[in-house]
């Protein structure tokens, strides 16, 4: 027995002797810990070894997070710094970035809440360094609810938005031009809409892809009104009126003229009732005089033609 323990004792004296050089250097005991990744944490531990309270952790990469801990987590408020010249400034839960100010290396900055993946939500601001500025509504990382997007020209946005996309709202240009209404997936105007300039011209009616299309009143600067149906842009059959009192109601070519049948009304009361071509007379018509008179017959370009 006598050997035995003395056999043994320099291996249990040796025992007990790591054991507190395992306490000296324990995150129990030590401010610092680094790890052979390079990671180094300063700051304070738990129980469990786990860094707690406030730290500095320093990756091997060169990001930096400074601020409160818990169970070993970035937890309560801190700042990241990384590598790339970004930083977050903000709440953290349980390793996550709650609410805070994200900055990007190129100048742009987002101000709000984040998701679980990290992603843009609930209420935030998104400032460019152009100018630009959204401020409003996201779901994961995207415009999505209501919201104000100003653009650098001046111009802005104001209303629905679903994932990213503009849906309906009013669009105001830098120029002075509104529209407002409805949005499709690429961004044009679509569905019914109202388009006003600032000379006092002004569009009501059915949009697609972005141009007058289906039915829609023009109103123009000078008082002239188009109230009927459109195509792509362009008037295909209704009533036109003249501030002098004339009125159109018929067809139109692609470029806007008079063509097919139509008919056409003068404040005296003389008619035209018949054919047109690139905006003129031509074809079978009947003229009809104020004083009751009637020319039925053929035109050509505007002109009767006599004898027929």
């Amino acid at each position: 027995m006598y050997i035995w323990q003395q056999t043994n004792t320099p291996t249990l004296q040796l025992s007990w002797i790591a054991l507190l050089l395992f306490f000296a250097v324990s995150p129990i005991q030590a401010h610092g810990y680094e790890w052979p990744s390079g990671d180094r944490y300063e700051g304070s531990f738990d129980e469990q070894n786990r860094p707690s309270g406030r730290g500095l952790y320093t990756f091997a990469n060169g990001d930096r997070y400074v601020g409160e801990y818990q169970a070993g987590l970035f937890h309560g408020e801190g700042k990241m710094t990384y590598a790339d010249g970004r930083a977050y400034e903000g709440s953290w839960s349980e390793g996550k970035k709650v609410q805070g100010r994200y900055r990007y290396a190129n100048g742009q900055v987002y101000e709000g809440a984040f998701d679980e993946h990290g992603d843009y939500t609930g209420i935030g601001i998104y400032t460019f360094p152009s100018g630009q500025r959204y401020e409003g509504e996201y779901q994961a990382g995207l415009y999505h609810g209501m919201g104000t997007l100003t653009y650098a020209g001046g111009g802005e946005f104001k209303g629905i938005w679903s994932e990213g996309k503009k849906v309906k709202g009013r669009y105001s240009h830098a120029n002075g031009q509104v529209y407002e209404g409805a949005f499709d997936a690429q961004g044009r105007r679509t569905g019914m809409g109202i388009y006003t300039f600032p000379s006092g011209q002004k569009y009501e009616g059915e949009y697609k892809n972005g141009k007058y299309d289906g039915y829609g009143e023009l109103t123009l600067a000078n008082g002239e009104t188009y109230e009927g149906n459109w195509s792509e842009g362009k008037k295909t059959h209704g009533r036109y009126t003249y501030p002098n009192g004339q009125m159109y109601d018929g067809d139109f070519d692609p470029q806007g003229r008079r063509s097919g049948i139509g008919i056409y009304t003068f404040p005296s009361g003389q008619r035209y009732e018949g054919q047109y071509k690139a905006g003129k007379y031509h074809g079978y018509g009947v003229l009809t005089y104020s004083d009751g008179q009637r020319d039925a017959g053929q035109w050509r370009e505007g002109i009767r033609v006599l004898g027929q």
